[in-house]
């Protein structure tokens, strides 16, 4: 029940992580800067890719690097509650115009929060609904969301809250698309 959710505590450090597949190579050059400027701070992240660009990182610390799996395993996997900061990375190409809410829905699953590109398809209800960071894509303006996120424990409830109300009234909107289906 979506009303239950809560927001996941942190126990030693801030868990930052992004999911994603091949098709999102140039995003995965993008965030290996990004990692690069926050190699002195005491964060934690995910990585979920294709063993192909796992060299790609070799040689950062506290970076975890999990190979892609397949759809009813990855569900089970990222709903495991330990993260608490979902990156959203998502580059202006024509590829990334037709992207889906699904990295939205995923964060939530992790009962985490999401910074999220200007470029997100829901970037616009995000920002309504104060359910999340939308941000340019930006290696700087992503770092600071990150530590400001990771430092302040009552920002990231608030914006939980924001994104649960937003999953709520995608439901709703959903509900009542479906119900205007002839049948």
């Amino acid at each position: 029940d979506f009303d239950k959710l809560s927001l996941n505590p942190i126990i030693t450090k801030p868990v930052c992580f992004y999911h994603a597949t091949a098709s999102h190579k140039k995003e995965f050059f993008w965030l290996k800067d990004l990692l690069e400027s926050l190699q002195q701070e005491d964060l934690l992240f995910e990585l979920v890719l294709d063993k192909k660009i796992a060299n790609l990182y070799k040689g950062l610390k506290n970076v975890w690097l999990v190979n892609t799996m397949k759809w009813q395993e990855y569900l089970q996997f990222s709903a495991l509650n330990y993260r608490h900061i979902g990156l959203a990375l998502l580059l202006d190409s024509p590829f990334n115009k037709g992207r889906s809410y699904v990295k939205f829905f995923n964060i939530m699953r992790s009962r985490a929060v999401g910074i999220y590109s200007e470029h997100f398809p829901l970037a616009r209800l995000i920002q309504e609904f104060q359910g999340g960071v939308v941000l340019p894509m930006e290696v700087e303006a992503w770092k600071s969301a990150i530590l400001e996120l990771a430092g302040s424990s009552e920002r990231r409830e608030k914006l939980f809250e924001g994104a649960k109300k937003l999953l709520f009234h995608l439901k709703e909107k959903a509900l009542k698309t479906y119900q205007k289906i002839p049948i």
